[in-house]
């Protein structure tokens, strides 16, 4: 059973893995501009790096505060910071035996208002492989699309949504196709069926579905993706029939 150091401090509640590693001196030090990173990925709203500390090699990642509609958050208010619970439930799935998601470390985030979170970092292992490039699409027969679907329906017989399972977000090592990048929000079994819909979906990808309450999550999810199909043609109709 993983043990936790939890404790709150600059209006961040903050906790990580008790395995002996003082993460929160990693995250401070690199914060301070003590320990040096290299940018491996850049958007508007979220930054990530790769440190070295000791011969081992991190993620580090911040999604800075930046306003919102409170609508953007109310998964967050619902089921809880989107980090930490990130790291919990990765952690319960990697004791049940789930090897190819990277170990989850600490997370340290910032609530206001109602609940929602103004700011969050978080520290996960660094799992070196081979990914495909960002706007590499890869041919339909490919191995990268092969291996999707069996291993999203992997991942949910952990008890785990990846939330954007795509193509970009596996990585090859030595061992086979694992998943990197793992970002849920929402109920976990509302995620599972919306990562078979968004395999489907965007790349043509059939995720085996076990479960009664997985499959009923999934056809309600596929039903509210068409009736949202079906709305978007009307309107347009109506647009065009009004010009």
């Amino acid at each position: 059973m993983t043990e936790y150091v939890e404790y709150e401090k600059d209006g961040f509640k903050v906790i990580y893995v008790n395995d002996g590693e003082k993460y929160d001196v990693i995250l401070a030090d690199f914060q301070a501009g003590r320990l040096e990173g290299q940018l491996i990925g850049s958007f508007p709203e979220r930054k990530t790096w790769r440190v070295t500390v000791k011969d081992r090699s991190y993620v580090i990642k911040r999604v800075a505060p930046v306003e919102r509609p409170i609508k953007r958050h109310i998964w967050e208010i619902v089921v809880g910071p989107n980090f930490s619970r990130l790291l919990r439930e990765s952690q319960k799935a990697r004791e049940r035996g789930c090897d190819f998601i990277p170990k989850v470390y600490l997370a340290a985030e910032k609530r206001v208002g109602l609940g929602r979170i103004a700011d969050s970092w978080l520290i996960a292992e660094f799992v070196a492989g081979e990914v495909l490039p960002l706007g590499q699409k890869p041919a339909p027969d490919s191995q990268w699309l092969k291996a999707l679907g069996p291993l999203v329906a992997k991942l949910h017989g952990y008890g785990l949504a990846h939330g954007a399972p795509h193509p970009f977000n596996l990585i090859k090592t030595a061992q086979g196709f694992g998943f990197i990048d793992l970002s849920f929000k929402g109920p976990m079994l509302v995620c599972m069926a919306s990562d078979v819909l968004d395999a489907y979906r965007k790349w043509g990808v059939i995720v085996p579905v076990k479960g009664w309450a997985l499959k009923i999550a999934t056809k309600l999810t596929f039903w509210k993706y068409s009736w949202h199909l079906f709305r978007r043609k009307l309107k347009n109709r109506f647009k065009k029939a009004s010009k």
